[in-house]
């Protein structure tokens, strides 16, 4: 039996997987993650554990067709193609982040960090809404995701860009940080 070697892309959505697991930012089977490989992604399959996976957890498919085994991958796959089709990408972390979700159901078309690093970072953060999976969805998220690095999606979670896996993860991080200091300066009343 021949293996085949593990990519380094491959290695870094392990790793993000586990990361997102770690922080709290996703739990059980929810979330997706990808990276953008010439005209190709990796991304996770679905049904799959982010804090669990292995190389048979990704697969590896055309951005600018479909094909047969599009079946095999995140339901989110649509969403995915149309972020690297119309940004900059080279990196997606989808997460379902708490305070995230609250403050998305809070606000009415965007957040607003409340705390400076975030600002300088992120700035406003689009707010969107739309059906899992829908054409419809992906061309929202990947609009709004032409001009900044995350968005979230009304009550369901962030998707955050980047140039690597690492920047993706740090502006979901850094967003839910954010979400988490604006719900409790809400919740005393600021």
């Amino acid at each position: 039996m021949i293996k085949i070697k593990m990519s380094v892309e491959m290695k870094e959505i392990i790793e993000i997987g586990k990361k997102l697991k770690e922080e709290g930012l996703t739990y059980s089977v929810f979330g997706n993650i990808s990276v953008r490989v010439d005209n190709f992604l990796i991304i996770t399959k679905t049904g799959t554990v982010l804090s669990e996976l292995k190389k048979e957890d990704l697969i590896k498919l055309p951005i600018f067709e479909k094909t047969d085994k599009d079946k095999f991958a995140s339901v989110e796959l649509p969403l995915h193609r149309e972020i690297y089709k119309k940004t900059k990408a080279r990196a997606i972390v989808h997460s379902h982040p708490i305070f995230s979700v609250i403050m998305s159901i809070l606000c009415k078309e965007k957040y607003v960090p409340l705390d400076y690093e975030t600002k300088r970072f992120l700035k406003e953060v689009p707010i969107v809404e739309g059906e899992s999976g829908s054409h419809e969805l992906a061309l929202k998220v990947a609009e709004a995701l032409s001009n900044v690095n995350a968005v979230i999606i009304r009550g369901h979670g962030v998707f955050a860009t980047g140039e690597n896996l690492k920047e993706a993860f740090f502006y979901t991080c850094m967003l839910e940080h954010s979400c988490k200091i604006s719900y409790f300066v809400k919740l005393i009343g600021k």
